[in-house]
């Protein structure tokens, strides 16, 4: 997820963490507790990051994927890109 301010990115971050534990619960229910644990060691914690604009352009120029959600919002990752480099 993108997000174009870090405090809308602190806030995401937040509402997730305080919705793990029950998440987890239901997870188990559904998957099994050895199956979920193996999930969480492999799977990285969500963390803030900060790039700036010319930079997150370029990775996005490298990325295979065809969206990519900014701001609770799906774009087009090309239409994103331009918009970034301020082509749009």
């Amino acid at each position: 997820m993108l997000f174009t301010s870090e405090q809308a990115a602190e806030n995401q971050l937040s509402q997730a963490q305080e919705a793990q534990p029950e998440l987890y619960l239901k997870l188990i229910e559904q998957h099994g507790e050895q199956r979920v644990n193996k999930a969480y060691k492999n799977t990285a914690p969500f963390t803030v990051l900060g790039i700036n604009r010319d930079a997150l352009a370029d990775k996005l120029e490298d990325a295979e994927f065809l969206c990519v959600m900014v701001d609770g919002r799906i774009k087009l990752r090309q239409d994103f890109i331009e918009e970034l480099r301020g082509d749009a």
